[in-house]
């Protein structure tokens, strides 16, 4: 009884945390639901690389993504695996826009006990909620369709967690469900090991690095080089990203040891103003918890600095969500360092005002909520009703923000895949051309009306439907 009286005051003390969650819920999912039912995703294929892979699950197909492709041979991703019950139970897309809205808002959890552990007053955890709820990082990566990534912060804030409660079983369980995500969380695991040992136990600190190191050798050289090796030939497919330092392994393996091409490649005219714009929404308070910084922050930043993709180092989509947990854990150190030297009460709540009003300013709720129409375009009706009519599990190559919305099956694919092979072909006129550029995609449109093996079904100035006459049925 004493317990579960200690858990009802426990919960009705944090009422402000509750309030804070359901509201940041609320708003993620809204926006989310919205977005694709509104047709708004310009990579609903990447709902559907997903979605195709869990479905293929409940065929018995493990891991395999859309195209017969296995999931592995893009990112080690076996994370994906949890996701399956919830799908078995509502076969639709909107679980994994639901569960994205979901895993983006529970962060605050955390990031509101970590505050809490270290200011005795209730504003701070407050404040650092809402200044991760306006996040521009939060709001790009919440925004981008569906990506495992979005569950870093959630993962990586309850392992900092439970490292400040000296609970080493919940931190080895939060950082082994990160490594589940994707190979790049090892980097960030490998740089809370060292944290640890510094700062820690030098013990935990040495196996945590090491069962990072392990798995980040793992899965680049082993893992995903055997699964891309029918395919695309063996390696790590995403090496091209950090071109700048060589063009093999070997090359920028020992560029790494190059002071001077770092300097070349990390201080750009680019890379240094989205660097002030990275850390300067924070305040810099980053900055003054030196330590958590160059061991927990750094790393991240060099991992998106010093590649060559521009959304990257310009921390677009869901780019930043590996660094976002340590931002927010060394802006809890930093301020408390700064509150310890600073003893006026006025100043240290200022800063802390400062913080959520700076966020909130660069958030892009505004965007979403006042420049974007809030309201589903009504040409869209006329695609809602061509997907009702497709023949259940017929082949079809279907454009980058419509394909999400047409039931699974084992040859749903995205525009261009499959042109020649697929009984369907899905297009709109008006949307993302993405892949291929605005160029490539009238040509390849114009050859496919000027084909007489291809049947147009349905022709107006926003959508084109299109019957295969090649393909059997």
């Amino acid at each position: 009884m004493n317990n579960i009286t200690g858990l009802k005051n426990s919960f009705l003390k944090r009422y402000d945390l509750w309030i804070i969650f359901a509201v940041t819920f609320a708003v993620f999912a809204f926006l989310k639901i919205h977005q694709f039912y509104s047709f708004t995703s310009i990579n609903a294929e990447v709902i559907d690389w997903y979605e195709t892979t869990v479905w293929n699950f409940l065929q018995g197909k493990f891991f395999i993504a859309n195209h017969n492709i296995p999931l592995f041979s893009e990112h080690f991703s076996p994370f994906i695996i949890f996701l399956v019950p919830f799908y078995a139970l509502f076969r639709s897309p909107y679980v994994f826009i639901v569960i994205h809205a979901l895993a983006c808002a529970l962060p605050v959890i955390p990031l509101y006990l970590l505050a809490e552990k270290y200011f005795t007053y209730r504003f701070a955890p407050v404040a650092f909620c809402l200044a991760y709820f306006f996040s521009r990082i939060v709001n790009l990566g919440l925004m981008f369709d569906f990506h495992i990534e979005i569950f870093y912060p959630l993962l990586f804030l309850s392992a900092l967690l439970y490292i400040e409660k000296v609970r080493w079983n919940l931190v080895y369980v939060f950082l082994i469900l990160a490594l589940m995500i994707k190979e790049d969380a090892s980097i960030a695991v490998i740089a809370i090991g060292i944290y640890i040992f510094f700062s820690k136990e030098k013990q935990k600190g040495i196996i945590i690095s090491l069962i990072g190191l392990t798995w980040l050798l793992l899965t680049t050289q082993v893992i995903i080089p055997y699964y891309r090796a029918g395919i695309y030939g063996w390696g790590y497919g995403f090496l091209s990203y950090w071109s700048e330092y060589g063009n093999t392994q070997k090359d920028i393996f020992l560029n790494m040891f190059n002071p001077v091409k770092h300097i070349q490649v990390l201080f750009t005219g680019a890379k240094m103003q989205s660097t002030f714009n990275f850390f300067s929404v924070y305040l810099f308070l980053p900055f003054f918890a030196p330590l958590a910084f160059l061991l927990l922050v750094l790393p991240q930043w060099f991992l998106l600095y010093s590649s060559g993709n521009t959304m990257m180092f310009n921390v677009v989509n869901y780019y930043g969500y590996l660094s976002l947990p340590f931002l927010f854990y060394t802006c809890i150190l930093g301020f408390k360092n700064i509150e310890k030297k600073v003893h006026k009460k006025y100043f240290i709540i200022s800063i802390l005002i400062l913080l959520v009003i700076v966020n909130a300013a660069n958030s892009r709720y505004y965007k979403l909520f006042f420049q974007d129409s809030m309201k589903k375009k009504a040409r869209y009706e006329v695609v809602e009703k061509i997907i009702e009519n497709i023949p259940p599990q017929s082949s079809i190559t279907a454009q980058a923000n419509l394909v999400g919305h047409i039931p699974p099956g084992e040859n749903r694919v995205f525009f261009p895949q499959n042109i020649n092979e697929s009984e369907l072909i899905l297009l709109d006129l008006e949307g993302a051309k993405w892949p291929l550029s605005d160029s490539d995609y009238k040509q390849c449109v114009d050859t496919l009306l000027n084909n007489i093996n291809f049947r147009v079904i349905e022709n107006n100035s926003s959508f084109l439907y299109i019957e295969n006459l090649q393909v059997k049925k």
